[in-house]
């Protein structure tokens, strides 16, 4: 009886160990796959919504290279369009075409670690913020654009 209790003793800790290595591993994939970059083909440009646009390297803070596009304004105006974790700018087309028709200079940006931009690691907001301060740098130096006239 005392020999079945230790077998099932050492039986048990082993699965312990086994199924915390499992969860350990399998939270480490899921964590890298939400920082890790994530590079989208970009089938879309600004042009097959009918704008007329520039495409736009921009340098963040630390020395990143943002890829972007920029539609120009009419009204003196101009949007700042960040897309989500698992996008890229071609994902904001459609609020872009909607803000250019009503005249506003559109900014579209890929965040670090997505699309065409350089970076390795996303973070959740943390750095992504160089990006924002980066196109409204950009938009600040431009004349078509009234620098107390910029959103995002």
């Amino acid at each position: 009886m005392k020999k079945w209790l230790k077998r099932l003793g050492y039986a048990l800790g082993a699965f312990v160990v086994v199924v915390s290595g499992l969860v350990v591993l399998i939270s480490y994939n899921q964590a890298r796959r939400f920082v890790a970059p994530f590079r989208s083909p970009t089938y879309f440009s600004p042009s097959d919504y009918g704008l007329d646009y520039e495409t736009v390297t921009l340098t963040a803070e630390d020395g990143l290279k943002l890829a972007a596009w920029y539609v120009p304004s009419r009204n003196r105006a101009a949007i700042i369009v960040q897309h989500g974790i698992f996008m890229s700018r071609a994902y904001m087309l459609g609020p872009a075409a909607m803000l250019a028709a009503h005249g506003f200079g559109v900014m579209l940006v890929d965040q670090r670690s997505r699309g065409m931009s350089e970076g390795d690691t996303f973070s959740f907001g943390k750095y992504e913020v160089r990006d924002i301060e980066a196109a409204y740098r950009y938009l600040v130096g431009r004349s078509d654009v009234d620098s107390q006239r910029i959103g995002a």
